[in-house]
Order: structure tokens, then sequence, then C-alpha cells
């Protein structure tokens, strides 16, 4: 793996990573909220496995990457609309920088907030992403209210200056226990990934904050637009995990639905995080690539 910077238009420095391979064809991974790109090494390695070199972004807040706020390690964004446009200027780096980069309609591989990323950024750019593959992608989030409550209540803290405020329980942290955690049922890479952290602790992103829920709530309003999904044509392959508390598998499914050139499979016994689940879950999710790919 080798590491790289970018500086954006508005000044801004992202990270990514990539994984070289000869003559490969070009894939990019877009990672969740808070994760750095080295998490997904594994995933790197089954594309390069299949035939492709592999950029991963880290975006804006996280992973590397500039900070957002006062408090670096608090999860926060103004707007998705920054994470879009840092998403055009990578890719716009890629094709004018890298040499190996080879498509300019590369495989997209997105997890949760990355997918939601990709869904859009797809929207928006027809047939410059050549194929989708997301894992859990963040279609609606699971809440404790009605979501119109929510997003008021959002709206108005952070109109308050209470933006870089926590979500409830968040800390400047990881979650470190492995018993009733949401995002994996496998204690190994549960366990890989804190040894990582800890020996990278710059790359430490911690909970959500109120400005983040905002945004991310301005952002599935559109994504829920009446049509949306309908005029998103890059063929895709979407993984819903049972056993998901953060995302709903049922808004992910009624998406794919719509869209015209989906297929969407349910993980039965996968937790949101699908590629950091036990080996009998990543087999599955590999199979279904190969025969997506095919």
């Amino acid at each position: 793996m080798q590491t790289h910077w970018l500086t954006t238009g508005d000044g801004g420095r992202l990270r990514y990573t990539y994984w070289p391979l000869a003559g490969g064809k070009s894939a990019v991974i877009l990672t969740g909220r808070g994760e750095p790109s080295d998490k997904y090494f594994e995933v790197a390695a089954q594309l390069r496995s299949r035939g492709f070199a592999v950029w991963a972004l880290n975006w804006r807040g996280q992973g590397g990457s500039s900070r957002t706020c006062k408090r670096p390690r608090r999860g926060y964004i103004h707007t998705f609309d920054q994470y879009l446009s840092d998403f055009t200027d990578f890719l716009a780096h890629l094709e004018a920088h890298e040499p190996a980069w080879r498509s300019p309609s590369p495989l997209v591989f997105a997890h949760s907030m990355g997918g939601h990323l990709a869904l859009r950024w797809a929207h928006d750019h027809p047939g410059r992403i050549g194929q989708l593959l997301l894992s859990a992608p963040m279609l609606g989030i699971v809440l404790p209210a009605p979501r119109p409550l929510i997003r008021a209540l959002a709206e108005a803290l952070t109109v308050a200056g209470q933006g870089e405020r926590f979500l409830p329980k968040g800390t400047e942290d990881v979650g470190r226990v492995f018993e009733g955690n949401d995002l994996t049922g496998d204690r190994g890479r549960f366990e890989r990934y804190l040894a990582l952290l800890d020996a990278q602790p710059d790359l430490i992103t911690g909970g959500a904050t109120v400005g983040w829920l905002r945004a991310a709530l301005a952002s599935l309003s559109v994504t829920d637009q009446a049509g949306f999904a309908e005029r998103i044509t890059t063929p895709c392959l979407m993984f819903t995990a049972a056993l998901d508390t953060l995302v709903p598998p049922a808004d992910l499914r009624a998406f794919a639905g719509r869209m015209p050139n989906a297929v969407c499979v349910r993980l039965p016994n996968a937790r949101h995080e699908v590629c950091q689940e036990s080996d009998e879950v990543l087999s599955a999710v590999w199979r279904h690539v190969d025969e997506f790919l095919r």
C-alpha cells in the first residue's frame, strides 16, 4: 500500500491510498463515516486478485485528510456537497497524475456513507462510473424518532452553534467493546482494526456530531426524491446486512428495486460492516461479486 495526498480547489488536503497492479483495470474504494482507507486492505486485495489496481479516498475530516472542525476527532461536515466536490477532485487528480490510472469509468466499491455518496455522484455524472459495488449504503438511518423531527432538532442545534456537539454516546474515540457492537460479528477483524488505530492514532475519527447528522439528513432528502433512483443506470450490486442496526435494510431493498440495473443481495448473518464480517459472510460476498462482474 502506498500513501499519497492531493490538494483540492479550496485548499483542502486529502489523503488517499494506492494498491498498485501493473496493467490492471481501475477501482476506487469509498469508505464509511469515520473510517480510514487503511481498514480496507482486504477489499483491496480481493479487487487486485480480480485484475484491478485500487485507489481509496479518505474523506475530508477523517483518515488523515484535512479535519473539519476545531476538535479534529469529531465527525463533522457542513454539507455532503463538500464530500461530492472532493470526490470529483479526487477522480480528476487520478486521471491527471496517476500513470497507472486506466479507466475513465472505474469500478467503485463503497460502504455506508461512501455508498450514499457514490450513488449521488453516479446520479449527477451518468456514465462516469463503470460498476458499483455497495456495502450497506446509507439510504436511511435508524433514528429514535421520526426523521422530520430529528432533522428539525439538528438544524436548530446547528444554528444555535452546537453543530460540533457529539450525538448521544459519542466520544473522541471509536467503540472498543466487541460485545454488543453494531458493526461486525467477527472479533478478529474488530480487534485488528483497533490495533491499526493504536499504531496510527492520527487516523482516528470519533463519534458523529449534530452537524454531521444535519448534513446527512439533508443529503437523504435528495436521494429520497421521486425518480432519483430510477435515473441511476450504472450497473450496481448492493449488499444489505440482515442484522444491520444503523441503516434500515428495507430502505436499501426499496431503493435498489427502483434502480434499472441493480441487484440486491441480503446477507443473513451480517451486521453493518459487511466486509469486516466473518469468513463465511465474505465468501458469499465475493462469490456474488464474481457473478456480477461476469
